[in-house]
């Protein structure tokens, strides 16, 4: 049974590899393994007709997708080209179930694949690049989060599994939706020294924090100039070079907010940039609403 009459409106599509760069690099590089092709699929559950909600349907499904995964051969669970397909059917399906399913699902896989190390670091790898990295058009930090929760609790998973995911969770939890941002210290380009939280205060603000030697920053700040905004925006320079920023720091609009991180705030770890720019949405009391989200332009 395909996965579109499992769950209405899911459409769980194939991803396809998509092209293109961020002007920053993700901070947890991985190696590609080989990879090999095969005209297999991973034999889906057959789902209980007893179930008859599309939610009840689609959680079973999700919990019991990888039951086949047991039965594979070596071979095939080393193909990475029916590991990776297989992986972005998952993904797509898990945006469509509650939390605790996701969690299960996810737990599910990783206990699956603990006891061989090939597979675990596929797996690995597969939920970086579909859910974590700023060029994938199925990222997503909230189901990402339960792979790393899973990464980092199973004590069957290799030490350096483990350790990637504990350092990659502590930073996916930073500034979280609902959270009141971290404060840092900053330097208006009136000259006036002050901090994110007080020149956010008072106004719901679109914070976007850019480098100026960046050409997408310039290219999104164009587009964004042009356009618009419901919001007031509020531009931090966050990359370190006080006189790139003081020379270019009148080409941003006249009507913009445009400020110089006087904290070096990634390295504090006060918050990860996988990307810039890098766009929040914070509440007039610094909450945060949302999180590295993408402005349609």
């Amino acid at each position: 049974m395909g996965l579109k009459a499992i769950i209405v409106g899911a459409g769980v599509l194939a991803c396809a590899l998509w092209g293109g760069c961020s002007e920053k690099a993700a901070k947890t590089a991985q190696t590609e393994a080989p990879r090999t092709a095969s005209p297999a699929e991973l034999t889906l559950p057959y789902i209980p007709e007893t179930l008859t909600s599309a939610q009840e349907r689609g959680s079973f499904l999700a919990v019991h997708f990888w039951d086949a995964l047991d039965s594979l051969v070596p071979a095939l669970r080393a193909d990475t080209a029916l590991m990776e397909q297989t992986f972005a059917n998952f993904a797509e399906l898990l945006r469509y179930v509650d939390e605790p399913t996701r969690s299960k699902s996810v737990g599910t896989l990783i206990e699956k694949c603990a006891a061989d190390s090939a597979s675990v670091r596929l797996i690995e790898y597969l939920a970086q690049k579909y859910l974590d990295n700023p060029n994938s058009p199925m990222r997503s930090e909230d189901i990402y989060l339960h792979f790393l929760r899973g990464f980092s609790t199973n004590a069957l998973l290799p030490e350096d599994v483990r350790f990637r995911g504990e350092f990659q969770l502590e930073r996916a939890l930073m500034n979280r939706p609902g959270t009141r941002a971290v404060d840092f210290g900053l330097v208006t380009r009136g000259g006036v020294n002050s901090t994110l939280l007080g020149q956010v205060a008072g106004d719901t603000t679109v914070v976007m924090f850019y480098d100026p030697d960046c050409q997408h920053c310039r290219e999104i700040t164009a587009r964004l100039a042009a356009s618009t905004m419901p919001y007031r925006i509020l531009a931090v320079d966050v990359a370190g070079d006080r006189g790139l920023w003081e020379a270019s720091k009148s080409a941003l609009p006249a009507d913009w907010a445009v400020a110089y991180a006087t904290t070096a705030v990634e390295d504090e770890d006060l918050y990860s940039f996988p990307a810039l720019p890098t766009f929040y949405l914070l509440a007039p009391d610094g909450t945060v609403i949302l999180k590295d989200f993408t402005i349609r332009l």
